[in-house]
């Protein structure tokens, strides 16, 4: 899909804004949960076999549905709510696999027959954990530039500010539409790692959107700061003068 297309599907579950979430604090707890995962497994997977990539339509309609649940939140909102069910999971899996490594599958193993979670092979699948953990990065990245974006473009209220965080928002549903899909495929991820499924979506492929909507909402934010930055400072400068 085109990113039009996208921003039309996703303004069609968007209602109006009426439940209020402490989402900063929410956000604090996934990266912490994420950062520690990152010093089990790492980032940085070496160069992966490529296959070929599964159909990602199955993706796409439970991205709908989650999008359709969280109707009333606002877009960072929706982007770290997801991320936070995510988290849990995650968090879970990573502790897990270092239980299992540290007690040499005693009290790890027994964990995980508790949860279900059979970790068996674990460390055969070292270099998906590292994958997968380097998209999640990106996630919880992309999520925090979404809600720094939204928060310019609540205060922003110089005409150039007003104009540039206007432009923005236009791309945020977007943004937050590959953020959630890319959190779905994780999810989907980890079921292939536990021994689920066999079936697992191609991350690179995601990999590279979510870059791209990281690179562009930096460069955004930055501009929106900059921008504010230059207004405050004229603020100043004409106070002083007067």
């Amino acid at each position: 899909m085109t990113n039009e297309q996208i921003r039309e599907k996703v303004y069609e579950t968007h209602m109006s804004q009426n439940e209020n979430y402490d989402v900063e604090s929410l956000l604090i707890i996934v990266a912490n949960i994420i950062k520690h995962s990152n010093q089990i497994v790492g980032t940085d997977p070496p160069t992966m076999t490529r296959h070929p990539a599964r159909d990602s339509e199955h993706a796409q309609q439970k991205t709908m549905r989650i999008l359709h649940r969280l109707e009333n939140c606002n877009w960072g909102t929706k982007a770290t709510i997801t991320l936070a069910a995510f988290a849990v999971e995650y968090g879970n899996l990573l502790h897990l696999a270092e239980m299992k490594a540290i007690t040499d599958a005693s009290l790890g193993k027994l964990l995980a027959q508790l949860q279900n979670h059979w970790l068996q092979g674990i460390e055969t699948k070292r270099e998906a954990l590292a994958e997968l953990n380097k998209l999640v990065n990106m996630v919880l990245q992309a999520t925090q530039q979404i809600i720094k974006l939204e928060e310019w473009c609540n205060i922003s209220t110089a005409e150039t500010m007003k104009s540039l965080a206007e432009e923005a928002k236009k791309d945020i549903p977007v943004y937050v539409y590959w953020i959630i899909i890319a959190t779905v495929v994780c999810s989907t991820h980890i079921d292939y790692l536990k021994g689920d499924s066999e079936d697992k979506l191609e991350l690179s492929q995601f990999d590279q959107k979510l870059s791209s909507v990281l690179t562009n909402l930096k460069a955004t934010v930055t501009q929106i700061e900059t921008e504010g930055i230059r207004v405050v400072c004229e603020a100043i400068k004409s106070c002083c003068i007067i």
